[in-house]
Formats: structure tokens, C-alpha cells, sequence
């Protein structure tokens, strides 16, 4: 297994260690919140992000950050959930079967980070027939996490194998897959799609004009 590939895989649990640290940070206004846009390109990728109330962006380079945050009182932020987008290269398209086996590799991968913390975890699993995403789950269990933290892992290829994209849901509430949140958030989703070159390189690759 190449080590560019197991990298990059790792870098979205990193970025999301951090969200979970971001009610604090709200409350010391040391994190700013944005209002989600409508659409966002992730690379190569364009997705369609929930546009219902408690849906916010927080800026972090090339990652796309969104939180479901409520507000408790005129000081205190509840977050919910928390999300992580990110796109990463892949140098030699012939090292990477599918997008099944990369989800595999980082599987086994976060697997291996949580080590004694988890509890419990699901196989690889395609999203839909008619979908490109596979995901799986890990529950784990720290002292600051007393309910687990319950994190999902989706992973879509590019048709090109040119990179792929690792989508990180991180919620501390066992039930959460029956709320509000996570059903906008699921249905998402569905928009996440290869949109092909960024414009700024279709415009490089032209010829010049005479």
C-alpha cells in the first residue's frame, strides 16, 4: 500500500479532533461562523450543502468545516454534529482499485488510531446501488466522551482515479442518526458528484487564441 494514500486518509480525523473542540472555541468568539452557501466545490467534486437553520461553514484552508450548532442561551453553543470535507490526489491512479478499497484502507486505518477507544464498528458498505460513496462507522469512548463518540466515514472516487474524497460526520449523540440534523445532512449527500477539471485549469489546458 502506497504512502500517499495513507496519509491523506488520516488528515480528516486530525481536522475533526479539532471541531470537537469548537463549542469552546465559539464561546471565546475565537472561531468565526459563517452562513452556509448553497453550493461549494471541493476540487474536482461540487456539493450542495444543507441550507436549513443551525447549518454554519468555519473557515480552514482546503477543507470544508460545517458544525450544526444551537444556541442555548445569549452565551452558550450547543454543537450537535460536526462535518469535514476534503479532497486529496492521488499521484498514481494505478495503486488505487475502487472507491471500496480506499474506504477499506481507511477503515482499518482509523481503526488502528482509536485502538482500545472503540466499541464498536460496522464493515464497509455502499451507500446506495446507484451511488459512488461507501462509508462505515466507528463508536469509541474516551473520559471526555462518557457517550461515545460516533464518527461516519464516506468515501467517493473520482471516474478518472485522479483523487477522491473522504466526508467525516462526527456527532457525539448515540441517537443521532434519528435527528433532524442528520437527515439534512444525509441527504446532502446526494449532491456530492465529479464535476471534472476546475475551471481554472480547463482555461490553462487551451490553446491560445491567434
Amino acid at each position: 500500500m502506497s504512502p500517499n494514500i495513507r496519509i491523506p486518509i488520516l488528515v480528516a480525523a486530525a481536522a475533526v479532533c479539532w471541531l470537537l473542540a469548537a463549542p469552546q472555541a465559539m464561546a471565546q468568539g475565537t472561531s468565526v461562523l459563517h452562513s452556509v452557501a448553497e453550493t461549494y466545490e471541493i476540487s474536482k467534486f461540487h456539493y450542495n450543502a444543507p441550507q436549513f437553520d443551525g447549518w454554519r461553514q468555519i473557515d480552514s484552508g482546503d477543507a470544508l468545516l460545517l458544525v450544526y450548532a444551537e444556541q442555548v442561551d445569549d452565551v452558550a453553543i450547543r454543537t450537535r454534529c460536526s462535518v469535514v470535507m476534503r479532497a486529496y490526489e492521488i499521484e498514481d491512479p494505478r495503486e488505487v482499485k475502487d472507491a471500496e478499497w480506499l474506504a477499506q484502507i481507511s477503515r482499518i486505518q482509523q481503526l488502528e488510531t482509536r485502538a482500545e477507544h472503540v466499541v464498536s464498528d460496522t464493515p464497509v458498505e455502499r451507500v446506495s446501488a446507484d451511488s459512488g460513496l461507501y462509508r462505515f462507522k466507528i463508536v469509541s469512548k474516551e473520559d471526555s466522551t462518557p457517550d461515545g463518540r460516533h464518527e461516519l466515514f464516506y468515501v467517493v472516487l473520482a471516474p478518472d482515479k485522479s483523487e477522491y474524497v473522504v466526508v467525516h460526520f462526527v456527532s457525539e449523540e448515540s441517537g443521532f442518526d434519528g435527528e433532524l440534523y442528520f437527515q439534512q445532512f444525509y441527504g446532502s449527500l446526494a449532491s456530492l458528484e465529479f464535476a471534472g477539471p476546475k475551471a481554472s485549469e480547463e482555461t490553462e489546458s487551451e490553446p491560445a487564441g491567434e
